[in-house]
């Protein structure tokens, strides 16, 4: 089996929290592996080292058609533990 498409080499870093939601962006990029019309991803995360307070929103672009997905950015919801 091969490297995943979604392997970054960054590591786990948190853990997702419920179901990810996606929207269309509104000038669709193509996939860079399939062509397909990719989509921004949001999901909520926790337990992330680097973040204060240890919870966020994660988002990606992220193609419905095949594995793809780019790096995650991860913002803090400014709730502080």
């Amino acid at each position: 089996m091969g490297k995943s498409l979604r392997d970054y080499g960054f590591g786990q870093n948190g853990e997702t929290v419920g179901k990810p939601t996606w929207e269309k962006i509104p000038e669709s990029l193509p996939c860079p592996h399939c062509g397909g019309e990719l989509v921004q991803v949001k999901v909520q995360m926790k337990e992330v080292k680097h973040l204060k307070g240890g919870s966020g929103t994660g988002q990606y672009l992220g193609c419905p058609c095949c594995p793809f997905a780019s790096p995650m950015v991860i913002a803090a919801d400014g709730v502080s533990e």
